[in-house]
């Protein structure tokens, strides 16, 4: 793999960490004395900045549109989801936050490969 940008591997560093820090706010919001949702929101509108960064390395271009699509599933899933009161479509946003997490965690793995 050909080389990547130092601002390019770090946004790949950054984003499992993001997503993570947005599993830790998730579990806050959740139960008594907790943060709420607004932190989680916050940070989860935050994590399309590194992904974007991303589509700058062309080896991680295919990797960088996967994260994408997978970031706007996790805004569709609960926005569809609210809008039809379906908890299922709901139920899929944590699903799809694991999975992007794994894609994260590849790409992490790719863009310090390169290095």
């Amino acid at each position: 793999m050909t080389r990547v940008s130092l601002p390019v591997r770090m946004a790949a560093l950054a984003l499992p960490v993001l997503i993570l820090a947005q599993f830790l706010l998730a579990g806050l919001a959740l139960f008594p004395g907790g943060t709420g949702w607004s932190a989680h929101k916050a940070l989860g509108g935050a994590l399309l900045l590194p992904i974007l960064l991303l589509f700058l390395a062309r080896p991680l271009r295919r990797w960088a549109l996967l994260l994408a699509l997978l970031y706007g599933l996790q805004i569709a899933w609960i926005v569809l989801g609210q809008d039809l009161g379906a908890a299922t479509l709901m139920a899929l946003h944590p699903f799809n936050a694991g999975l992007l997490l794994v894609a994260a965690l590849m790409v992490a793995m790719k863009a310090t490969s390169s290095a």
